[in-house]
C-alpha cells in the first residue's frame, strides 16, 4: 500500500478505521511508514502515522 504498513487494531468500528486510513494515505502520499489505528479513535493517540527512517 504505497510503502505503508497498516495496523488496524481490532474490528470494532471498522468503517471509521478505514476512513481514517484513506485520509492518512492521501495526506502522506509517497511517504513510507506505518499507519497505526488502534485504541480510542476519539483522541489524537488513537491514529498515528510513523515515517520510515
Amino acid at each position: 500500500m504505497n510503502g505503508k504498513t497498516v495496523y488496524l487494531g481490532d474490528a470494532s468500528d471498522i468503517n471509521t478505521r478505514i476512513l481514517y486510513l484513506k485520509g492518512i494515505i492521501e495526506e502522506e502520499k509517497g511517504i513510507e511508514g506505518d499507519v497505526i489505528i488502534n485504541g480510542e479513535l476519539n483522541n489524537s493517540k488513537g491514529v498515528i502515522f510513523r515515517r520510515k527512517v
